[in-house]
C-alpha cells in the first residue's frame, strides 16, 4: 500500500488563487437568481472548417436590466485527428460584440486530443437590453478538427 501524505503538511492550490482573485476588484455582492437559460447539443465528428468562425452554442434572454449579471458557463467537446497541437480560439458574442475570447491548445492525435474546453464569464450590464442572444463560437485553423461529444451553454441572470 503506498505512502499516506499528511494533509496538514499540503498547502491548498487555491490559496494563492483566490488571494489573487481579490485583488482584481471588490466583485462581492449579494444577489439572487432570477432566470436560467441554457442549450445542450450533440456533435459527432462535426468537422470545423479551418480559417472559419463556426457557431457552436447560442441562447437568447428576452429581457435583461442594467445592473443585472449574466454567468455564462459551460463546455465544447472537440477532437483533434492532425498529428500537431492545435490552437482552438474560443469567443462568446453578446449580439455583435465579443464579451470573452480564450486560446487553448489541443494536443496532437493520440495525445488527449479529444477533450472538452470548458468555459465560465460573468457579462456585467450597464444598459437595459431586450432579446439579448448570447453565441459560442470556435475558430481552428486546421483541416482535421471536429466538433464531438456534448457541448452546453447555461447562463444564470443574477439580480443584485
Amino acid at each position: 500500500m503506498g505512502k499516506r501524505r499528511n494533509s496538514k503538511q499540503s498547502t491548498p492550490w487555491f490559496n494563492n488563487q483566490l488571494t489573487s482573485l481579490n485583488l482584481i476588484g471588490n466583485n462581492n455582492i449579494n444577489c439572487e437568481c432570477v432566470q436560467f437559460v441554457h442549450e445542450n447539443r450533440q456533435y459527432n465528428d462535426f468537422p470545423i472548417p479551418p480559417g472559419v468562425t463556426e457557431l457552436v452554442l447560442t441562447l437568447t434572454f428576452d429581457q435583461l436590466n442594467a445592473d443585472d449579471r449574466v454567468w455564462l458557463n459551460g463546455i465544447v467537446s472537440v477532437n483533434n485527428n492532425l498529428n500537431n497541437f492545435t490552437t482552438a480560439v474560443l469567443t462568446i458574442t453578446r449580439g455583435n460584440q465579443e464579451i470573452y475570447r480564450s486560446e487553448v491548445e489541443v494536443d496532437r492525435e493520440t495525445n488527449d486530443d479529444s477533450t472538452i474546453i470548458p468555459f465560465s464569464f460573468v457579462d456585467e450590464l450597464n444598459q437595459d437590453l431586450a432579446n439579448v442572444q448570447y453565441t459560442v463560437f470556435i475558430f481552428v485553423g486546421n483541416p482535421a478538427f471536429f466538433l464531438d461529444g456534448p457541448s452546453t451553454l447555461t447562463a444564470q441572470r443574477m439580480r443584485a
